[in-house]
């Protein structure tokens, strides 16, 4: 399920490249309309709002955001946690 925002995004994304695809084919750019197509699914794409499953479990801490884990590391001391960590 798309946020309001999102969905806004989607709707005006959506509209916007049709119209231009729309436009390009009937001027006989049809090679540019698919290019159009691309960009359009790929804007799309980008607004998605995916569900996410939150753990139940006690003292579990749940990142705001998505990402790439580029490290993981032993803390003798987190603050938050009164204690070792992994991070």
């Amino acid at each position: 399920m798309l946020s309001a925002y999102a969905r806004k995004e989607w709707l005006t994304n959506l509209a916007i490249g049709l119209l231009l695809s729309f436009t390009l084919s009937v001027v006989g750019l049809w090679w540019l309309a698919i290019l159009m197509v691309i960009a359009t699914i790929a804007a799309i794409a980008f607004f998605r709002d995916p569900e996410r499953r939150i753990p139940t479990q006690r003292g579990a801490i749940v990142a705001p955001a998505d990402g790439r884990i580029s490290s993981i590391h032993n803390l003798e001391h987190f603050e938050p946690l009164d204690g070792p960590a992994v991070c």
